[in-house]
């Protein structure tokens, strides 16, 4: 009669720790590779170098800078505007819009919102100058007047 072999410890391909191990790892893996695929698909918002939108215009003896779109809850204390002559030599420098005369906050009070204006004389800052917008972080907007 034949001998049968008895199981050992050694016959048994691979113990259950070992495997639960090697699928969580598997697991891990591929996650973060479609993590990584995925995060290269969605545009980065914080990118964007303009989320100001402002619309420049002549108006009597002033510019007229209207706040066409922005953010919500930006505050003007927090919102500085330079402008500089045509070679770059500072004309006015970074100035909160809150403390500029010429600012006139539109509803709601207290807030940057599309429809505020500032008002800058044209005697002293003629045509060409260029005008800066930014915040702690980041250029809002630049152009010339």
């Amino acid at each position: 009669m034949p001998m049968l072999h008895a199981e050992s410890e050694h016959d048994r391909a691979v113990s259950p720790i070992i495997a639960i191990l090697l699928l969580l790892a598997i697991t891990v893996v591929l996650a973060s590779v479609m993590y990584v695929t995925i995060s290269q698909m969605i545009p980065n918002v914080s990118d964007n170098s303009r989320p100001l939108g402002v619309v420049v215009d002549k108006a009597g003896a002033n510019w007229t800078i209207i706040i066409a779109s922005v953010s919500a809850g930006v505050s003007p204390r927090f919102v500085y505007v330079a402008i500089s002559d045509p070679n770059g030599t500072p004309l006015l420098p970074y100035t909160p819009i809150a403390d500029m005369t010429g600012y006139l906050d539109a509803e709601p009070i207290g807030t940057l919102s599309a429809g505020d204006r500032i008002l800058i004389p044209i005697q002293d800052y003629p045509e060409g100058c260029l005008i800066t917008i930014k915040d702690d972080q980041k250029l809002l907007f630049d152009g010339v007047l």
